[in-house]
């Protein structure tokens, strides 16, 4: 089963899922798609595996840019990281 991921908008709450998970572990991730998101930026991810939801803060680390996508790195950020995200990462 794969995990979807979506960015919570800070306003209202809702999730855009605009990425596509590359890769997943207990600190980070690597997400692509059609937007980029800056190094350094702060954003708040959902991550959906099944019936599990887990939300997180993550901030940028790194971006690669390719022609039509770009993937950004995150790391996940707060206590209990792992915790948190193992069950999504499973």
């Amino acid at each position: 089963m794969s995990v979807r991921v979506s960015v919570v908008g800070p306003a209202d709450g809702a999730s855009y899922e605009i990425f596509s998970v590359e890769s997943l572990d207990l600190a980070g991730a690597r997400l692509s798609g059609p937007f980029v998101l800056e190094i350094g930026e702060e954003v708040t991810l959902r991550l959906v595996k099944g019936e599990v939801r887990v939300e997180i803060s993550a901030r940028v680390s790194g971006v690669e840019r390719g022609e039509r996508e770009a993937t950004a790195v995150v790391t996940f950020l707060g206590e209990n990281v792992a915790e948190r995200v193992r069950p999504v990462v499973g």
